[in-house]
C-alpha cells in the first residue's frame, strides 16, 4: 500500500484516475482509498481537500453501489472503506461539511441496498453489513455535527432509515444512531426550529425501546431532548411498557435533578417542557388514588409508575421560575390532599405498607423498593411547593383540613425519610402570608403527650406538659 501524509497529499487525483479506467481494479480501488482513509487523520490533509474531490469519492460511491447487484461481498467491502473515508474528512472540517452533502444524498441509497442483507437473505455477510452501517452511522453523525444544513437535511430525509438502524440490533450501531438524533434534536431545539410532536414520540419511543437494557449515554441525551418538546410523552405513552415507562420517568428525575436551584435567572440547562410535565399531572390526578389498592394487589395501575410520577411533579416544582405554572392546577392539589389522607387513615387503621415506621430497630426490615417507600413524603414535598407563595392554594388546603393533616407527618418514619423536614417546610409555606392559617395552627392546643411513642422510648427520655409547655428529660430508671 502506497503512503500518503499531510505533507504530500495531492488531492484524489489517483482516485479519480483508477475510476476513469474502462475496467476498474476493485481490488487497487479499494487499496487507494485505505491510503486516503490513513492520510485523512491528519488536519492539515482534511484541510487540503477540495469539492471536486468530493466528488469523486461520490463516484466511488456509486461504483460499488451498483457492483452490489453482482459481487455483493467487494461491494459492501468498498462502501465500508469508503464511508471510512467519508467519515474521517468531516473531522473538525467545515470545509468539507459544506461540500458533502451529494454523498450523504448517496447514502440513503446505499443503506436501501443493504435492507436485502438486513432481511436475512445473504446471511454470511452479515458481520460485513453490520461493520458498514457502523461506518454510515459514524460518517453522518460526523457530518452534522455542528453544522446545521447538515443537521436540517438528516432530519429531514433520513428517519426511516435511522429508524431501521436504531433496531438493527447492534449496541454500537445503536449509540451511534443516537448521537446522529441528539445532535440533531440538539440543534434544532437550540435554533428554536418547529417540531412535530409525533415524529419527535416516535423517536423517543424507539430510543428507550432500544436502550432501555443497555448504557447508552447518547440514548440518554435523545430522551432528555424529545422531552423538551411538548406532547411527546403523551404521544409515545401508549406504545411503552411499564418498564419502558419507568426508564423515562427515572431520566426525568435525574434531569431535574440536575437543574440549578431556583432562581429568577434564564435557565442555562435544558430541562423538560412544561406541556410534558402537564401530562404527568392528567395521569396523577386519573389514576394517584388506585395505588391505595396496593395492600389488597388490586391495581389497574403500576404503583411505581404513579409513585415516581409524583416524584417527578414534587421536583418539578421545586423549580417555581420554570414550573410555576403547575401550582394553577387545581385538581392536582385536591388529589394529593385526599392521597394523603386516604394514606394516613390506611396506615392508622393497621399494620401494612402505610402504617409508619419510628423504632430504629425495625428501619432494616422496610422494603425500600416497594412503591409506597418514601410516597408520603413525596406527596407532601408536592404539596408544599404547590401552596409555596399561592393564596389559593394555601386555602383550599385549610378548607380540606390539610393543615392538622400535614402536622401529623411530623414524626421519624423509617418508610419515609426525610418526612419531618418537608412537613415542617409544607406548614411553613401554608401559613407564610396566610393570617387565616396562622390562626387556625396557634389554636391547635397541645392535648398531652404519650411517653408511650416508639421513638420517645428508645431515645431513652420522658416528655412532659406544664402550663402549656413541653419539657424533655433523662427517662427515670426503676429500682
Amino acid at each position: 500500500m502506497s503512503h500518503v501524509n499531510a505533507t504530500n497529499f495531492n488531492g484524489l487525483s489517483k482516485l479519480e484516475n483508477i475510476l476513469s479506467q474502462t475496467e476498474v481494479s476493485n481490488t487497487e480501488l479499494t487499496k487507494e482509498i485505505q491510503t486516503l482513509t490513513e492520510a485523512t487523520k491528519e488536519q492539515q490533509a482534511r484541510e487540503e481537500i477540495k469539492e471536486e474531490d468530493i466528488d469523486v469519492v461520490e463516484k466511488a460511491l456509486t461504483h460499488f453501489l451498483q457492483l452490489s447487484n453482482t459481487d455483493i461481498v467487494v461491494a459492501y467491502n468498498g462502501l465500508t472503506e469508503c464511508c471510512r473515508l467519508l467519515r474521517n474528512m468531516c473531522v473538525q472540517c467545515t470545509k468539507t461539511q459544506d461540500n458533502i452533502l451529494p454523498c450523504i444524498k448517496k447514502i440513503k441509497s446505499v443503506i436501501a441496498s443493504c435492507k436485502e442483507l438486513k432481511r436475512g437473505i445473504h446471511k454470511s455477510e452479515s458481520e460485513s453489513s453490520t461493520v458498514l452501517f457502523r461506518c454510515i452511522v459514524q460518517f453522518i453523525g460526523n457530518s452534522i455535527v455542528g453544522h446545521p444544513r447538515n443537521q436540517q437535511f438528516v432530519w429531514d430525509n433520513l428517519q426511516d432509515e435511522l429508524s431501521e438502524l436504531l433496531y438493527y440490533g447492534d449496541e454500537k450501531l445503536t449509540t451511534y444512531t443516537c448521537m446522529i438524533y441528539h445532535n440533531c434534536l440538539r440543534g434544532l431545539l437550540n435554533r428554536e426550529s418547529s417540531l412535530d410532536v409525533v415524529h419527535c414520540g416516535k423517536i423517543l419511543c424507539d430510543v428507550v425501546k432500544s436502550t432501555v437494557d443497555q448504557e447508552s449515554e447518547y440514548g440518554l441525551f435523545t430522551v432528555e431532548d424529545c422531552l423538551e418538546v411538548d406532547g411527546t410523552l403523551a404521544e409515545s405513552d401508549p406504545e411503552l411498557s411499564d418498564n419502558e415507562m419507568l426508564f423515562v420517568l427515572e431520566i426525568l428525575i435525574d434531569n431535574l435533578k440536575k437543574l440549578p436551584p431556583n432562581s429568577h435567572e434564564a435557565p442555562t440547562r435544558p430541562h423538560p417542557s412544561l406541556g410534558n410535565l402537564r401530562y404527568l399531572v392528567t395521569q396523577i390526578v386519573t389514576h394517584a388514588t388506585s395505588i391505595l389498592n396496593v395492600i389488597e394487589q388490586k391495581l389497574e395501575t403500576n404503583p411505581h409508575i404513579i409513585a415516581k410520577q409524583i416524584e417527578v411533579l414534587g421536583l418539578a416544582t421545586s423549580q417555581n421560575h420554570l414550573y410555576g405554572d403547575l401550582q394553577n392546577e387545581p385538581d392536582l392539589l385536591t388529589t394529593c390532599l385526599y392521597l394523603l389522607h386516604s394514606i394516613h387513615r390506611l396506615g392508622q387503621s393497621g399494620d401494612n405498607i402505610f402504617s409508619s415506621v419510628e423504632k430504629a430497630r425495625e428501619a432494616e426490615q422496610v422494603d425500600v423498593h416497594h412503591p409506597a417507600f418514601g410516597l408520603k413524603k413525596d406527596i407532601i414535598r408536592l404539596l408544599a411547593n404547590l401552596v409555596h407563595g399561592h393564596r389559593e392554594n394555601q386555602d383550599k388546603v385549610r378548607e380540606m383540613d390539610g393543615l392538622p393533616l400535614i402536622l401529623d407527618q411530623t414524626n421519624i418514619d423509617a418508610r419515609n425519610p426525610y418526612i419531618s423536614q418537608w412537613a415542617i417546610l409544607a406548614v411553613h409555606n401554608l401559613c407564610e402570608g396566610n393570617p387565616e392559617n396562622q390562626k387556625l395552627l396557634s389554636d391547635l392546643r397541645v392535648q398531652g403527650v404519650c411517653n408511650k411513642s416508639a421513638v420517645i422510648e428508645e431515645l431513652g427520655i420522658e416528655v412532659e406538659l406544664k402550663d402549656g409547655k413541653v419539657s424533655v428529660k433523662p427517662k427515670s430508671q426503676d429500682r
